[in-house]
């Protein structure tokens, strides 16, 4: 079961992380990955409240619940599945789906 992670900085955005029970925290170049442009669905304005026209799934409950669904399965490198698992997903296909994978796998793919 992998742990799940949050932190915050004043600069970005709340973010999400993934780990092997047990595993270290993730160096700051690992942090700074998941924040880089394309890791992340939305922002704050210079306000304080969150930008809801970030992306095309930050105000968009069911387009951002099925992108949980496919975080999770590319946590356990089954991504490949994802259209047959939400089969009228609106989240598009090919390159429109990797633009939200914000995980690389946690566990081998089995043989």
């Amino acid at each position: 079961m992998p742990r799940i992670a949050w932190s915050a900085t004043s600069a970005s955005p709340t973010t999400l992380r993934a780990s092997k029970s047990g595993a270290r925290s993730p160096s700051s170049s690992a942090s700074d990955a998941l924040t880089r442009p394309g890791r992340q669905i939305g922002h704050y304005r210079p306000s304080g409240d969150v930008e809801t026209n970030a992306s095309r799934i930050s105000n968009n409950v069911q387009l951002l619940a099925e992108s949980i669904v496919l975080n999770y399965m590319a946590l356990h490198d089954d991504v490949g599945r994802f259209a047959s698992a939400l089969p009228m997903h609106g989240l598009g296909t090919g390159a429109q789906l990797d633009a939200l994978i914000g995980f690389a796998p946690i566990r081998p793919t089995p043989p």
